[in-house]
């Protein structure tokens, strides 16, 4: 798989508007994604990266399954039959980066 350019990690969530947090400058902070009453932010900005962080958003909820999928298989690999929760989490990363 290939590396993945999306806006720069630590991600912040505030429902300040705008946003503001530590280590923000005077311009502010670079916005992610707004849901609801809340922002996602980041103190780096990546103009170019929208598109890509759209599809890690959408892909969060299948990555959160397919990892705790995977903690609880690994916890009990004794005890595993059946489907591989690799498998899922290959399929979320390929969501999330479009390929």
């Amino acid at each position: 798989m290939s590396e993945t350019k999306h806006t720069p990690v630590p991600w912040y969530i505030t429902d300040d508007d705008p946003p503001q947090a530590p280590g923000c400058d005077a311009e502010g902070c670079a916005i992610v994604a707004t849901v609801g009453r809340f922002t996602i932010y980041s103190k780096d900005s990546c103009a170019p990266c929208d598109k890509v962080d759209v599809k890690l958003i959408a892909a969060a909820p299948e990555l959160l399954a397919a990892c705790q999928k995977a903690i609880a298989w690994t916890d009990a690999i004794e005890e595993h039959e059946g489907d591989n929760p690799w498998r899922d989490m290959e399929a979320a990363i390929a969501k999330a980066t479009g390929e």
